[in-house]
């Protein structure tokens, strides 16, 4: 985990919130360097891997909308 409270809870001087943006910066990187791996090995086009991605962002802003309407 990125960020962990628990740590932070029991080391309140050690934490800096520069130093742990910048990690988190860096676990962001990473990420999509691996899925950049991952599309390139099995050959996604950013058209298909778009497709889903809009898919699924649609799926869960009707899911949120539900949620307030409830």
């Amino acid at each position: 985990m990125a960020i962990n409270k628990g740590w932070r809870k029991n080391h309140p001087l050690e934490y800096s919130a520069g130093s742990e943006y910048e990690h988190i910066i860096e676990e962001m990187a990473d990420t999509v360097i691996m899925i950049w791996q991952i599309k390139y090995l099995l050959g996604v086009g950013e058209g298909e891997l778009s497709k889903i991605i809009e898919q699924k962002l649609d799926r869960q802003i009707k899911r949120i909308k539900g949620e307030n309407d409830a």
